[in-house]
């Protein structure tokens, strides 16, 4: 695994700042067939006063190269395996919309679902700060939580919130998603997130309509290109060896790869979905 090496930057007032970034690392195991392999990234969670961002960084990184190189007439590939899913919470209200992409189109998902944290009294300290431990059951997970009041914001990564204090630490009791908070520090005021194609709308749903599009997709994952296939949009063409590749080979590579993958994504953090 892969490690990332970030410092705890004290120089800002935690208290008052209105502009925080705070520094993840998501270590998760995708595939519960291989556990000994374990993938990590690193995560951003962008506080404000009126709320919360929550994206990869590896992603930041991807857009804004792309859009930089757009710019110049300069095509880019992107980057391969990375989280592409953000996450906006609303101050002081606490609305989650979790942003993501399912075919060829792109979602804004409303979830209001209610996260009952139980408060334990067990304390302890993390990079100098002093902690407390909490309970949680969501997404068909039980997850351990350490917080600490002396950063007073109700957040925390991925969708986790509503704790007396920022959630330094995450754990589902599997120990197969782990996040820890390795670095803080001040964020620019007129930051903002590099969007690509604008020209395309998110499609704004609920919760309960997402999870069925999302079981939709796991079990048809070339819904999408058969529509092209039967429109006549997926033409033949001839490859770097020479070989001709028809439409029809397309369609099945495409079905192989991405049933693959998703056979491969077995562990997913919110594993209620696989039922």
């Amino acid at each position: 695994m892969r490690i990332y090496t970030l410092y705890l930057l004290f120089v800002i007032s935690i208290t008052n700042a209105q502009n925080t970034r705070f520094i993840y690392e998501y270590s998760f195991i995708p595939n519960l067939k291989k556990q000994s392999i374990i993938k990590s990234e690193i995560m951003y969670l962008d506080t404000s006063s009126s709320g919360s961002l929550y994206y990869s960084l590896n992603s930041f990184i991807n857009d804004s190269t792309m859009i930089a190189d757009a710019k110049l007439g300069k095509i880019t590939m992107p980057i391969e395996d990375k989280i592409n899913e953000r996450i906006i919470k609303t101050y002081p209200n606490y609305k989650i919309y979790f942003f993501t992409k399912l075919y060829i189109e792109k979602y804004k998902v409303l979830d209001e679902r209610i996260q009952k944290w139980k408060i334990l009294n067990e304390k302890s300290m993390i990079e100098n700060f002093q902690v407390q431990k909490a309970t949680l059951d969501f997404g068909g997970r039980k997850w351990i939580a350490w917080f600490t009041t002396e950063i007073p914001i109700q957040d925390g990564p991925y969708k986790f919130h509503g704790l007396p204090g920022l959630i330094l630490k995450m754990e589902d009791i599997t120990k197969s998603h782990l996040f820890q908070l390795r670095g803080i520090k001040s964020l620019a005021d007129n930051f903002m997130y590099p969007e690509i194609d604008k020209s395309k709308k998110y499609i704004e749903i609920n919760q309960k309509k997402y999870e069925k599009l999302f079981k939709d997709y796991r079990a048809d994952p070339i819904k999408d290109l058969r529509q092209l296939f039967n429109e006549g949009k997926i033409l033949q063409y001839t490859d770097t060896s020479g070989n001709i590749i028809t439409p029809s080979q397309t369609m099945r590579r495409a079905e192989s790869e991405r049933k693959t993958l998703i056979l491969q994504d077995n562990n997913i953090i919110e594993i209620d979905l696989l039922k």
